[in-house]
């Protein structure tokens, strides 16, 4: 299931079934088609997991990919968001990943590093998930970079600044917050002596990776009182358009800015830059 994605708990989802043997493996295919459309019936257990965490790792390897080609672009003056969607304009052979401050959830961090372990105990080291897995998982302290930046660009430090975080669960429009990246950017900001307040629709309490919890607070006056806003997460309950009009200062890791009225150094994007004003964000991100 795709959580916050009611049709992927469907009749139309595919399931697959992999059984120890090929009498199991009909059985249980039997009683999944009263549920699903289509069953898949595989060889055993394990090729059934395989193909479990294929599917998952597949997504880690991508999101890493244009989570690396998002810092390059930061460097290079280049927009990452303009340039995978032009790159999605292939109608064949391509499939679009946006960047973010890191992947969460209950597989998709996880995975890869099971598979890795399982690899291990068949002597094969497999350095290139490996290495996907810990891209990802080094993208919120990239965050915390950026918002050094940002506040940097108005003579404060993190230090002894308000910081408002929009969005703490793992994803978009869900309520879960397993392995979310907020935890550890949330943290860290907390480590360089920000004080970190947090605005969420979906989540009234959140534990930071060092154990610190804390309420939501409202939207307006979270944006009111805030040194810097950190969007974290593309909520479409939240009110975008209210944080961008009154909003001093933001660093959007989750594309929330693009394509709106923005000011002059009000907003840094992950994988662009300082935005132009006017919410023309293709193009040079203004490094």
């Amino acid at each position: 299931m795709n959580p916050g994605d009611p049709a992927s708990s469907g009749r139309d989802v595919p399931r697959l079934v992999g059984g120890l043997t090929k009498p199991a493996t009909s059985r249980v295919a039997k009683l999944f088609r009263y549920v699903n459309r289509t069953v898949v019936e595989l060889s055993s257990p394990d090729a059934a997991e395989m193909a479990k965490l294929l599917e998952n790792i597949f997504r880690n390897v991508n999101i890493a990919l244009v989570n690396q080609l998002a810092m390059l672009c930061e460097r290079m003056g280049l927009d990452v968001w303009e340039v995978v969607d032009a790159a999605a304009t292939k109608p064949f052979g391509f499939m679009p990943f946006r960047p973010g401050p890191g992947v969460g959830g209950h597989c998709i961090p996880v995975d890869p590093y099971y598979l890795a372990w399982r690899a291990r105990q068949f002597g094969f080291v497999d350095r290139f998930v490996e290495l996907a897995g810990d891209i990802n998982v080094s993208m919120p302290r990239h965050v915390v970079e950026l918002a050094a930046e940002a506040l940097n660009s108005r003579g404060r430090s993190i230090k002894g600044s308000r910081i408002g975080v929009v969005g703490v669960s793992f994803k978009p429009d869900v309520r879960d917050v397993r392995n979310s990246p907020a935890a550890d950017v949330i943290a860290l900001l907390r480590e360089r002596g920000g004080e970190v307040s947090f605005h969420d629709p979906l989540i009234d309490r959140f534990k930071d990776a060092g154990g610190h919890e804390s309420e939501s607070q409202p939207l307006a006056s979270l944006v009111e009182t805030s040194d810097l806003l950190v969007a974290l997460v593309a909520h479409r309950a939240v009110d975008w358009q209210m944080v961008y009009e009154r909003a001093g200062l933001v660093v959007d890791t989750a594309g929330t800015a693009r394509h709106r009225n923005l000011r002059t150094d009000q907003v840094l994007l992950l994988g662009s830059g300082w935005l132009p004003a006017g919410g023309d964000s293709s193009g040079n991100g203004g490094n």
